[in-house]
């Protein structure tokens, strides 16, 4: 399959979504130090989708199910999306779990803006679930800087 720029950047919104999943739920297990609890609960939140937290579940699933809509059974690339997702792990390992998390969500942001771009003009529906999965990224944005405010430099990662 030829990859389209719109393909590249659906793929590249699939791994960080894929990785902003995976870091929320291990920052999750490994919340430590004066805000554990609250951090541990905050990082469910954000990995189920529970509490009012967007569903980063559905959001994947509903992506991946329109790249195949779109592109065909070779929509997607389990392995390169995983691949990808790791190298995107790999470059914010270093990164307190807030700004790491912080971080990645820009990340995700710049390339749904991105793909927002190439897909408004041609397909209303696709442009519109990625208009909501940004909506509802910078909810996350917004709890994540809510509790950057008063972090206390706990060290966990």
């Amino acid at each position: 399959m030829s990859h389209t720029p719109l393909h590249t950047a659906l793929s590249e919104v699939l791994a960080l979504l894929r990785g902003v999943h995976w870091n929320a739920w291990v920052t999750h297990w490994k919340s430590a130090g004066t805000e554990a609890y609250s951090d541990h609960l905050l990082f469910q939140r954000l990995y189920e989708g529970s509490g009012g937290g967007p569903d980063i579940a559905n959001q994947i699933d509903g992506l991946g199910e329109r790249m195949i809509a779109l592109f065909g059974q070779g929509g997607v690339d389990a392995v390169a999306v995983q691949e990808r997702s790791a190298t995107l792990l790999q470059g914010v390992l270093e990164l307190p779990p807030i700004e790491r998390a912080l971080k990645l969500e820009a990340l995700l942001l710049l390339e749904l803006t991105r793909a927002v771009h190439l897909c408004e003009k041609t397909d209303l529906a696709l442009d519109n679930f990625l208009r909501t999965v940004a909506d509802e990224r910078s909810t996350v944005v917004y709890l994540l800087q809510q509790r950057r405010k008063t972090d206390t430099g706990s060290g966990y990662g």
